[in-house]
């Protein structure tokens, strides 16, 4: 009867162990280069797409994780842009949710924050609402998404918006 105690003391130990650290929270720090194309008609006509890089962390228990982004990307200038390149810093926060079944594998995300833009020759710089949704995969440590970003646009009134790919390190503690 000896043996059955200590085999159900080290199950119940082994049991609440994993059962408490599954509670704690996950924090995961991230790293991505990225590669922006224009989608509204007047990104289009003013840049040629962009480049840039963002970092973050994820924090959250089971298959949600909450969000803080900042980044910054350079949009190139068409050739008949007459005010040069495209400087954006986006600050955001969002959720990430796994998909179920998937094991940490698919995710959908989406982000608000505010966008900073600043340009050498455009009068209207400044801060703008920007938000993004995506989807995206998780391989270990790689972690790549595709996001629909947009920003509020002061002239002409309305969104810029652009199709981003992300692709990076993704590491969990």
């Amino acid at each position: 009867m000896k043996p059955v105690k200590i085999a159900l003391l080290f199950f119940s130990i082994f049991f609440f162990h994993f059962k408490s650290s599954a509670q704690r929270p996950h924090l995961n720090i991230y790293g991505h280069v990225l590669y922006a194309s224009p989608l509204d008609k007047s990104s289009k006509d003013l840049y040629t797409g962009g480049a840039g890089v963002e970092a973050g962390i994820l924090i959250g228990r089971g298959k949600t994780m909450f969000n803080a982004m900042i980044g910054t990307t350079r949009f190139f200038a068409d050739d008949g842009n007459q005010y040069g390149y495209l400087t954006y810093v986006p600050v955001k926060v969002g959720i990430r949710q796994y998909l179920p079944l998937t094991m940490h594998f698919l995710f959908v995300q989406g982000d608000a924050g505010v966008g900073f833009t600043n340009s050498r020759y455009l009068a209207n710089d400044g801060t703008r609402f920007a938000a993004d949704i995506g989807a995206g995969v998780k391989f270990g440590l790689f972690d790549a998404a595709v996001m629909w970003d947009n920003i509020h646009e002061e002239n002409p009134k309305g969104w810029a918006s652009w199709f981003t790919v992300k692709a990076g390190l993704n590491l969990g503690f």
